[in-house]
This record gives C-alpha cells, sequence and structure tokens, in this order.
C-alpha cells in the first residue's frame, strides 16, 4: 500500500495553492494595471496575498489573534477560497470549448 506522510501533503497543498493563487494574481494585475494605471503594483500584490493568505491567517493565528479579527480572516478567506475554486472551473470549463 502506498503511503503518504501528512507533512508531503501540506507541502503539496501550500505549493500548489500558491501557485494557482499566483497565477490568478498576475492575470489580475494585467486586466487591473490597464484599467488603473495609477495603481501601484506594490499595492496591488500587497492587497492580493493578504486576502489570498486570510484564511491561513485566520485559522493558524486563532490562538493569537482576537477572535473577531480571526473569524473576519477566515471568513474573508472561505470566501476567496470558493472564488479561486469557481475561477479555476470556468477556466477549465472555457479551456474545454478552444479545441
Amino acid at each position: 500500500m502506498f503511503r503518504v506522510s501528512i507533512p508531503a501533503v501540506f507541502v503539496l497543498f501550500f505549493l500548489l495553492y500558491g501557485l494557482i493563487n499566483f497565477w490568478i494574481g498576475m492575470r489580475g494585475w494585467q486586466f487591473i494595471g490597464r484599467h488603473i494605471p495609477y495603481l501601484s503594483k506594490g499595492v496591488y500584490w500587497l492587497v492580493f496575498w493578504l486576502v489570498a493568505l486570510s484564511y491561513l491567517a485566520g485559522r493558524f493565528g486563532r490562538d493569537v489573534l482576537p477572535a473577531k479579527a480571526s473569524l473576519l480572516l477566515t471568513v474573508a478567506g472561505s470566501y476567496w477560497m470558493g472564488f479561486v475554486i469557481y475561477f479555476a472551473l470556468a477556466w477549465l470549463r472555457l479551456k474545454s470549448y478552444s479545441f
């Protein structure tokens, strides 16, 4: 039987989650950068990664953050993860029509 270690699963998950978010962030910057030229690239990426990592910060920081802050981060991150899933499904659906 094939055994997978728990740390390997976490590393794979975080790597995949980071790469997917980076790809979405790049596409978002390409779109937003064209339509809002005065927006700083650094500010965009800071806000983007704060939102993208908010679920993880809310869940892993629940012992050190105030309860309301942890809840806010967890809820915002949950919506972001939902967006990522629907974005990926829509992208896959659109790619299936390109053949």
